[in-house]
């Protein structure tokens, strides 16, 4: 878990920053629906069609409001941080796993993205998902 601290803190830190960004418009995101932003299973080991620990995963993103689409996913358990990971496409899927996270059940949340003028975080979307076992 020491380890995965660092990484936590710095997830944290940036989840600190979305919801400044979001402050600069009307709270809810873009009202022009112009962002696309779901989660897809690249791998379905339990064919159970929800992501489960162990499975690879990638998102699938539309939006003319970046090119540079960013996303950040972190899960927990039980209150606990055991996965924190950065996603852009065309970068190779993330694994659901991790040192901290054996095996079980997590909840996670994913953040789009993106760096803007003077690195401000402008936060486009985000989602929930649970993970199963």
């Amino acid at each position: 878990m020491k380890q995965l601290m660092p990484l936590a803190a710095i997830f944290l830190f940036a989840g600190t920053l979305v919801p400044s960004a979001l402050a600069q418009g009307n709270g809810k995101g873009k009202a022009d629906n112009s962002v696309g932003f779901t989660l897809a299973n690249m791998t379905d080991a339990s064919r159970n069609e929800v992501p489960a620990w162990g499975d690879h995963v990638t998102f699938a993103i539309s939006t003319t409001e970046t090119t540079e689409p960013r996303v950040q996913v972190i899960c927990f358990q039980n209150g606990d941080v055991v996965y924190g990971a950065l996603w852009q496409p065309m970068a190779s899927d993330l694994t659901l796993s991790s040192r901290a996270w054996q095996g079980g059940p997590a909840d996670c949340s994913a953040n789009l993205y993106y760096i803007g003028n003077n690195n401000r975080i402008v936060n486009l979307a985000s989602l929930h998902f649970t993970v199963a076992e």
